[in-house]
């Protein structure tokens, strides 16, 4: 179910990776590992910079559809959400997504990312959602070009879709997935 916190996992998962890749884990001797990072429309950071630093620099700086609560320094959906996040849906469908939401703390905008993966020894995939009214498609452009330390280190696609392709686009989505 999307949540707010969907938004801070695409940014924060980079963290997670190193050591963990399926060929550190065969030099270790261990089985398993991961074998491909996958980012949809996703704000990526560069060692010790915060969500919101990045958002900056690359122009997105306004997030309508939410509202800081400065009591409990919490994020909160408000009736923008159904517009922004959901405007390919189905207005019902948009509707009920967006009474799914819920708070997100603001630390997970301004904590420093340490540990990223960029240089791993692991696939990455960017899908890039063209009509996202949260990201516009170029400003994640310029995101993923901030981060590729080679461009063949990137596999990426475009998806002519809003923020939730998982919602909207789901066989074209797992077609993208379920590539070899």
């Amino acid at each position: 179910m999307p949540t707010l916190q969907t938004f801070a996992v695409y940014s924060k998962i980079c963290q997670c990776v190193n050591g963990l890749e399926r060929s550190a884990r065969a030099k270790a001797g261990q089985k398993g590992g991961i074998i491909k990072l996958i980012f949809l429309s996703a704000i990526l950071t560069q060692e010790g910079e915060s969500m919101l630093q990045v958002s900056g620099e690359v122009g997105i700086m306004s997030m309508p559809w939410m509202e800081m609560d400065s009591v409990s320094s919490t994020f909160s959906p408000n009736s923008l959400a159904v517009d922004i996040l959901y405007h390919d849906l189905p207005d019902d469908q948009a509707q009920y997504w967006a009474s799914k939401l819920e708070r997100m703390s603001g630390y997970v905008a301004i904590a420093p990312v340490s540990d990223v993966c960029w240089n791993a020894d692991i696939p990455k995939v960017y899908i890039f959602c063209k009509t996202d009214r949260v990201i516009p498609f170029q400003e994640q452009q310029r995101i993923v070009e901030r981060v590729q330390c080679s461009p063949r280190d990137w596999e990426t696609y475009e998806m002519d879709c809003g923020h939730c392709p998982f919602l909207s686009h789901l066989e074209e989505l797992t077609e993208i997935l379920t590539k070899q």
